[in-house]
């Protein structure tokens, strides 16, 4: 039997974004003991990656890594990281885009 996992509808029911983490956050941690309970390592490895996933378009990369270790998914981790390092990357070029802008525009007076 398979059951969706729809993280989003779980932050509907907690108003601040920090309980939104929280109340997504506790119940994987139930369903992760449910599927320890049953010997369901597979559909728990599967839930984890779903989260990490879903952390990830959220732009929650702590939590995302965290998942993505717990789903064992060694290629998401190293999807994970490169898109982090990306994200990074173009901020510190942007950055360094608005000082220089900033230098000329001194500059000129």
């Amino acid at each position: 039997m398979r059951v969706p996992l729809r993280l989003h509808e779980q932050k509907t029911k907690v108003p601040s974004a920090s309980g939104e983490v929280e109340g997504i956050v506790g119940t994987l941690k139930d369903l992760n003991q449910m599927c320890f309970d049953y010997g369901r390592e597979a559909a728990r490895r599967g839930m984890c990656r779903i989260a990490a996933q879903t952390f990830v378009n959220d732009q929650d990369y702590g939590l995302a890594v965290s998942y993505c270790m717990s789903a064992e998914d060694w290629p998401g981790l190293g999807r994970l990281v490169d898109r982090v390092l990306d994200e990074y990357l173009q901020n510190a070029l942007d950055r360094s885009l608005n000082l220089r802008r900033k230098y000329l525009r001194r500059a000129k007076y």
